[in-house]
């Protein structure tokens, strides 16, 4: 069986100086804000750390989040969560982050590319995801915490749905 892998980027060519500030609502009524560009979010940045990737990729019938960041900081440990419900699903949690040329990537464990597994790919019209990226760093500071919402379109999950069948 070929390998089937589908990346859906986080990053947009958008220009960030057209970007205006949008509210969600998340684990049952928090409100956080993110920076939009042409109805997609722009990557998160806080404190010298800049969300580079909260995607999916297929493989094997199997979706599998992606996640990465880049910084120039000694990084402790990494917690990723989605808390767009009304609970924080676990999705990474990287005890013992190592860094390549500045960059920190992980994947969550892989969900069966069907219903019970991957629910939202079943239902129809977009879907927002917001990704909590919570990041220890080598200060004594308290750990960085950044938000990043990820939107699906309608089109892709129509096309996920046919590599379920």
């Amino acid at each position: 069986m070929k390998l089937a892998r589908l990346l859906i980027p986080l990053l947009s060519l958008a220009v960030s100086a057209f970007a205006e500030t949008q509210s969600f609502t998340i684990l049952d009524g928090q409100k956080i804000t993110a920076e939009m560009s042409g109805g997609l979010p722009l990557p998160a940045e806080k404190e010298g750390i800049k969300i580079e990737v909260a995607a999916f990729m297929i493989q094997e019938g199997k979706l599998i989040y992606s996640f990465g960041f880049s910084t120039q900081k000694e990084v402790k440990k990494v917690v990723v969560e989605e808390v767009s419900g009304s609970s924080a699903l676990p999705m990474v949690t990287d005890s013992a982050p190592a860094l390549t040329k500045a960059y920190w990537k992980g994947d969550a464990q892989p969900l069966p590319l069907t219903q019970a597994g991957v629910p939202w790919v079943f239902e129809e019209g977009d879907t927002l995801k917001v990704f909590r990226f919570t990041i220890t760093t080598g200060s004594d500071a308290a750990p960085v915490i950044l938000h990043q919402p990820a939107i699906y379109g309608g089109g892709v999950k129509v096309q996920l749905r046919q590599l379920a069948q």
